[in-house]
């Protein structure tokens, strides 16, 4: 069986062990119900993001997703690896840094969306909040 079946045939079984729809898979992980359905038809390879997207919301190590999708030849490996292309491997400390910082922050049960929707309406309030001139001083200020 390839990697990239073996990734459609997990994914299928998570929905029918949760009960969902692939559709629901999507949306719950943050996906488009395009992107999911690409990557079960195998349309394309997925993107690093996709499957940690993926991973993130079905519980299970990025790295795991990575091996079935064929970006990995087996799982001995630690986060110290060193990858051959040095995008991946960009792209690998970057989303573990992202990953650290919001379960930092995020609360039993949210989702790494919420943390990141959460965090984008505080930094509008605190824009607004240092941005705009209070009302008395600009009153005083047309006097």
């Amino acid at each position: 069986m390839s990697n990239k079946q073996e990734l459609v045939d997990f994914l299928r079984q998570e929905c029918r062990e949760r009960g969902c729809s692939l559709r629901r898979l999507s949306v719950n992980s943050g996906l488009s119900p395009a992107t999911v359905s690409n990557i079960i038809t195998r349309k394309y390879q997925p993107a690093l993001s996709s499957l940690n997207h993926l991973a993130d919301y079905l519980g299970v190590k990025r790295e795991y997703l990575w091996q079935l999708a064929g970006l990995l030849e087996d799982m001995d490996h630690e986060a110290e690896t060193t990858f051959s292309d040095k995008h991946i491997r960009v792209t690998i400390d970057v989303a573990q840094e992202t990953k650290d910082g919001l379960d930092f922050i995020r609360r039993p049960g949210q989702t790494y969306n919420g943390v990141i929707q959460e965090l984008l309406e505080l930094w509008k309030r605190q824009l607004w909040e240092t941005t705009r001139v209070p009302l008395a001083v600009e009153a005083g200020q047309k006097s």
